[in-house]
């Protein structure tokens, strides 16, 4: 696999040399508090104080120790590339393991006792918030249509705030001491613990977060009883505003974004039984092409690629190793030998297999969908396959000749969605369809989840700029599915599918993670879309370019 082949530049260089004297600074400050704690003479331990000190240098210890640990193991490149530069040691460094380094120290740090130095980790805590700041004002310059302003500013105030409401654990002689201080410890650790996973996620995706529900929920029902339960000694104000803060920024990121991003591509971390593929469709009134560039990895471990081509008279299938994929984490862009696909269009020369693919297309006004297309359940850990659209509609121009056929998509339309998990699901159903202007796509499959199954269906209808979405996170009902019509409502949305004209080819579909199942495609299908809404007709739409696809 390659992976971050530019050389580093100089916001990069900002990001990694704040992180490092975060580290540092910290692992400092953690060590001169350890180390006058236990020589302290009059350190005394009684009641409950007894157990918080033990607790809090010990814990110093570890984290000192895990830290040392990844810093010099999983994270020394970063520390090499302030002094370097180099692109060989920039391929080595990874935001996650820079989130595992992060974590261990501030275990220690999450804390209090007499002897720690409040300035030095109010210095060391701006390194790291100036860090994230500068990843996202750089991220902020690249080319995603998906990711507003605003967004990258909610996400970051949200990471921020959510950091201050970690409480620190005191010392305290409240009666409720047994209760306050365990639960204290157990908030602080949970915490630090969701606070550096989403940091790896804000790193990697170039400042954006998930605003996951179940950390925020735990976030304020403890901390809450920690406020009460030591209000009649000490209140914690700073704990309740920075808490109050985050719960604000968290709805605004739910109401507004959505729960959850997905991330470019995030295969790079995977040890078995793995998929993650795109499927962008070109089409014009008559002709269609769609390419399906993926990763692989199967359930023994091994890494492969793979790009299909469909829509021509026979689909097409080229087969890479793992070294010869990249793809970015922090934006659409995906490559393999002699073609790359990303929001800015597809390039093609490449020569394979007996095959020429040769030509360059272009896209203009991608237009993703407003939240993400699976709702809340795209923050469902262990699911079998996720689904994300990446453009409901756009503009195209430009051609591709494939095996000596051209195809001229100028004044065309394309359509871009993901994939990721282990297996498609056993049977499903899948369309997607657009007149250039409007759009329409649907999926209704069977779900094994934590040994239930249920039917769950996406689809959104796009009309002159404005977004339907008709789903079973937000009620909608399957009224018929079968060969001949498709039929689903929610609250006076009515959409009816009626498939006229199939002729379908096989593709290669992922089964625990490899592509060893076999699927039917109609890559240009005569299908006919009507959407309405309590009676009145919104879109009645046939086209003879529809992709159409059933899994059994």
């Amino acid at each position: 696999m390659k992976k971050n082949n530019a050389k580093l530049n100089i916001a990069e260089y900002f990001v990694f040399l704040f992180y490092a004297l975060y580290v540092v600074i910290l692992f400092a400050e953690r060590t001169i508090a350890l180390v006058k704690g236990l020589v302290d003479p009059e350190f005394i331990f009684y009641d409950s104080n007894d157990f918080v000190q033990w607790y809090t240098h010990i814990l110093t210890a570890i984290g000192l120790l895990g830290c040392l640990i990844t810093a010099v193991t999983l994270n020394r490149y970063v520390f090499v590339l302030l002094f370097t530069r180099s692109e060989e040691h920039k391929q080595k460094t990874d935001y996650g393991s820079m989130a595992i380094t992060a974590g261990a120290v501030l275990l220690g740090g999450m804390t209090h006792t007499n002897y720690t130095l409040l300035w030095l980790q109010f210095v060391s805590y701006g390194a790291l918030l100036l860090s994230m700041l500068i990843r996202t004002v750089t991220a902020a310059r690249l080319f995603r249509p998906d990711v507003t302003k605003g967004r990258l500013v909610v996400s970051y105030a949200y990471i921020v705030c959510l950091s201050m409401a970690i409480p620190v654990v005191y010392s305290t002689e409240i009666s409720a001491w047994k209760v306050f201080v365990p639960l204290e410890i157990v908030t602080a650790l949970l915490l630090v613990f969701v606070f550096c996973f989403k940091l790896a996620g804000f790193y990697r995706s170039g400042g954006l977060t998930n605003f996951g529900l179940a950390s925020m929920l735990y976030a304020v029902a403890a901390d809450i009883t920690l406020f009460v339960l030591r209000f009649s000694e000490t209140p914690n104000y700073f704990l309740i505003a920075f808490l109050a803060l985050t719960f604000i920024f968290f709805v605004i990121g739910r109401v507004v974004y959505g729960n959850r991003t997905l991330l470019y591509f995030s295969g790079y971390r995977r040890k078995k039984s793995y998929f993650e593929g795109w499927y962008l469709k070109l089409f014009n009134k008559n002709e269609v092409l769609a390419f399906i560039p993926s990763y692989h990895v199967d359930s023994n471990g091994k890494l492969y690629a793979m790009l299909q081509v469909t829509g021509t008279d026979k689909p097409l299938k080229f087969v890479f190793d793992a070294d010869e994929f990249d793809a970015k984490e922090d934006v659409f862009d995906v490559a393999l030998p002699g073609c790359r696909f990303s929001y800015d269009g597809i390039a093609f020369s490449l020569e394979r297999d007996g095959h020429t693919l040769i030509g360059n297309i272009k896209f203009n006004g991608i237009t993703p969908p407003k939240k993400d297309i699976m709702g809340f359940f795209a923050g469902f850990p262990f699911m079998q396959c996720k689904h994300g659209v990446l453009s409901m509609r756009h503009d195209v121009s430009g051609s591709i000749t494939v095996d000596g056929r051209l195809f001229n998509f100028d004044n065309a339309s394309g359509y871009i969605e993901k994939d990721f998990g282990s297996s498609f699901p056993s049977s499903y159903l899948w369309t997607q369809a657009s007149d250039g202007f409007n759009s329409v796509m649907l999926s209704i499959a069977r779900i094994p989840y934590l040994g239930l199954r249920f039917t769950g269906c996406i689809a959104f209808v796009y009309i002159g700029g404005r977004e339907y979405r008709l789903a079973t996170y937000n009620g909608v009902k399957i009224k018929r599915n079968d060969a001949e019509r498709v039929v689903i409502e929610r609250f006076g949305k009515k959409l009816e599918i009626i498939p006229l004209k199939e002729h379908a080819h096989a593709l290669a579909a992922p089964e625990s993670g490899s592509m060893s199942r076999t699927i039917y495609e109609t890559a240009a299908a005569e299908v006919r879309y009507v959407f309405s809404e309590k009676g009145n007709v919104l879109l009645d739409m046939t086209v003879v370019t529809a992709g159409f696809e059933r899994g059994d």
